[in-house]
């Protein structure tokens, strides 16, 4: 058998999306936004058996905002191996060449969120190690906050793209901050609406992206106040129950590790830094 490693083509794409189906427990609609939508074969890396895909990756362009520089770097994402090709080691040695690849390139990082728990050894076997954090309160209300409930306006993606990019430069000056580029924020945008979340624009002039799953309020970020925040969308929206995630502490708030970085250059930020709005 002869094992092959290097980037997708578009001839592969019925075979990642077998790959996909038989690793992820997604609707069948979601993986074909995905392949519609964002499937770039030069992100995807792929391990072939005689030449067809049995394990594969997608390395996404993101930037690190900080201080003083921005570093560009990969976030990985759609980690998953064949199921007749599971337990061959594939994974790790597909991970190994695309580091290498990225590294040769010039790019100064990888980073991801695990999909679970367990996976973290793994990853630390890779070179990653806990990098990106944020803080979480999650709590309920005896009864409704006071509200007008009006339709919330949303925030069209060009004025998003321009406060959140305004709001992560502030950010940058505390600690290290992952970004989107535009074409990536793009995506992320359009399938936050189409799973049923919202970006919003609030009173004050900021902007909220919140999802509601059944009775609670997910603040999955905010450029203002979080706990404020979620109190007036708990009131615009009815709701009884919330949890925020913010990149930084507030009231009642507790640090929650989230994404791991491996370093493919010296020099990079030491402090914590802070990611939302990943494909995880």
């Amino acid at each position: 058998m002869e094992i092959t490693l290097g980037q997708a083509s578009l001839e592969d794409l019925v075979r990642l999306k077998e790959i996909w189906r038989e690793s992820f427990d997604d609707p069948a609609d979601y993986m074909e936004f995905y392949f519609s939508r964002r499937f770039v074969p030069e992100e995807t890396f792929v391990l072939r058996e005689d030449g067809v895909p049995a394990a594969m990756m997608t390395a996404m362009p993101v930037t690190l905002l900080d201080w003083d520089e921005t570093v560009k770097g990969k976030y990985i994402y759609a980690v998953a191996t064949h199921p007749s090709a599971r337990g061959k080691g594939y994974s790790t040695r597909l991970h190994r060449y695309m580091l290498e690849v990225l590294r040769q390139e010039g790019f100064g990082f990888t980073c991801l969120v695990p999909a679970e728990e367990s996976l973290q050894a793994f990853y630390a076997r890779q070179g990653y190690r806990p990098y990106f954090s944020r803080w979480v309160r999650e709590f309920g209300l005896e009864k409704r906050e006071e509200g007008g409930e009006e339709e919330l306006p949303s925030l069209p993606f060009r004025d998003f793209y321009r406060r959140r990019y305004s709001w992560f430069a502030r950010l940058a000056a505390g600690h290290p901050a992952l970004w989107h580029p535009q074409p990536a924020l793009g995506y992320i945008y359009d399938e936050m609406i189409s799973c049923g979340g919202q970006i919003v624009e609030l009173p004050n002039g900021g902007y909220a992206v919140f999802q509601q799953m059944a009775d609670t309020l997910i603040l999955r970020e905010t450029d203002q106040p979080p706990l404020t925040t979620a109190r007036y969308l708990m009131g615009q929206l009815n709701l009884f129950r919330a949890r925020i995630e913010a990149p930084y502490p507030f009231p009642g708030s507790v640090r929650e590790e989230y994404g791991m970085l491996c370093p493919l250059k010296d020099g990079l930020p030491d402090s914590p830094g802070y990611m939302a709005l990943m494909l995880d």
